[in-house]
């Protein structure tokens, strides 16, 4: 009788919300944009536009990681590093060389990390907002909506200091490493007869081979991916245009306009931490039952309904009302650890209708493919560690270990990204395990 008794009462108090704010609304451009199979299909397009080229440029600048012999992964590394030290250079170009050698591997291996974990921060906040707001809650996202556009820059200096090491090899570096090539450059066409003759680049056959290579191999592949990378984060941008929202109905949509309830991202992630923190244990639930809460919990918050009478005083005041906005390097950080408040919602609450159910199921699948290529790069990066070691920091006839600055600078960048990445694969891959229990362990979904 108790328990009958506590039921009756949750069903009124749901359905007092219910007449304050609305059930969820029936808008079917929504309903299409929103379902899984085109969010994850959205995702990969434009992560392939990016993971394409820059493949490419993995699988050039690593020949030796996997199956090369080590005489074809020198080769390949003369190709694409000029030797920094013993050669002749003065000081400053040593240093400069030094400088700017790991870019040249960072950036493949971070080109491909970066935007699988961007694709991952993306489908979730996408998802996030189609729940909320077929359920009369909009999200603003300008907190947030800038970390692709930061990534995109931190990788483009490492782009420009790894072409920068190509400047150094075309000026300063040597076409080989006999003795016969001590005095010779790969660029051998002076500056005088170049802007007397500009033909005279042509004949230097040295030069285009390399310039070629280092063109085809590296340079135009990784720039294309790289202007894909500053889109990773534009999601605002592909959400359904209000045009569309107002297509079907649209008097009936702009009176149910003003029962939607305006939220900005930074007051949801505290809403997220306050229902947990409220609740001793999370009850399998509907989307629509979890949106209640929050409209609730947002109310307490004094977030107000877009209809509610406008008081430009009170509204001043509480947009005043800013919390603490997270730094470039709390997004990094939430971005290697999966720290993000979509997520908390997946995993912490039990949602058992149809279309929670079958985000998951697609959402699994976006793990595994995620979790291999994360760990592809981290492997590629780590087996370079051992690659240097051996060829560059131990002596192969009496295995003593001689440490040089040119060897140890690179190798500590190189150790310190693959330690990252394996840090982000294995909460990439905990997440998938997580996410695969959720659906073997979960009830039986519900109709939305």
């Amino acid at each position: 009788m108790e328990k009958q008794s506590i039921a009756e009462n949750q069903s009124i108090a749901d359905a007092k919300v219910k007449a304050a704010y609305g059930a969820c609304e029936d808008v079917p451009v929504m309903e299409e944009w929103s379902q899984p199979d085109v969010l994850l299909m959205n995702i990969w397009s434009a992560l392939g536009q990016i993971l394409v080229p820059m493949g490419l440029v993995v699988v050039y600048n690593n020949p030796g990681v996997f199956h090369a012999s080590s005489s074809q992964d020198a080769e390949q590394t003369r190709r694409f590093f000029m030797q920094c030290q013993n050669q002749g250079h003065s000081w400053q170009v040593e240093w400069a060389c030094v400088w700017t050698t790991p870019a040249v591997r960072l950036f493949p291996v971070l080109g491909v990390s970066l935007p699988v974990l961007l694709a991952l921060w993306k489908v979730l906040h996408l998802r996030a907002y189609y729940m909320f707001m077929r359920n009369r809650i909009m999200i603003c996202f300008a907190a947030g909506s800038r970390l692709g556009f930061k990534c995109g820059l931190a990788l483009s200096v490492i782009f420009a200091h790894a072409l920068a090491h190509f400047a150094l090899l075309i000026f300063f570096g040597h076409p080989c490493e006999e003795e016969h090539c001590r005095g010779q450059h790969i660029l051998n066409t002076g500056w005088k007869d170049f802007l007397n003759d500009p033909a005279t680049l042509q004949r230097d056959k040295t030069f285009v081979l390399a310039a070629t290579r280092l063109a085809v191999q590296y340079i135009v592949p990784g720039a294309l991916s790289l202007i894909f990378v500053f889109g990773m984060d534009n999601f605002v941008a592909e959400l359904v245009p209000m045009g569309l929202y107002f297509d079907h109905l649209p008097s009936k949509r702009y009176e149910n306009l003003g029962r939607y309830m305006y939220i900005k991202e930074d007051v949801i992630e505290v809403a997220v931490k306050r229902i947990m923190a409220s609740a001793s244990e999370l009850q399998p639930q509907s989307m629509e039952q979890l949106c209640l809460r929050f409209q609730e919990t947002a109310k307490a918050m004094q977030c107000k309904q877009l209809g509610e009478s406008a008081d430009l005083e009170e509204e001043t005041q509480s947009e005043s009302l800013q919390l603490e906005e997270k730094g470039f390097a709390a997004g990094v950080r939430e971005l290697i650890l999966l720290e993000w408040w979509p997520l908390r919602l997946l995993l912490e609450f039990p949602l058992v209708d149809e279309v929670s159910v079958r985000f998951c199921q697609f959402l699994a699948a976006h793990l595994v493919a995620s979790t291999v290529l994360l760990g592809l790069m981290t492997t590629t990066i780590l087996r370079r560690c051992v690659i240097l070691v051996r060829t560059e920091m131990m002596d192969l006839e009496s295995g003593d270990f001689i440490p040089e600055p040119d060897a140890i600078y690179p190798f500590a960048w190189y150790l310190c990204l693959g330690l990252v990445l394996g840090v982000a694969t294995c909460r990439v891959l905990s997440l998938t395990w997580r996410v695969t229990l959720r659906l073997t362990q979960s009830p039986e979904p519900t109709e939305p």
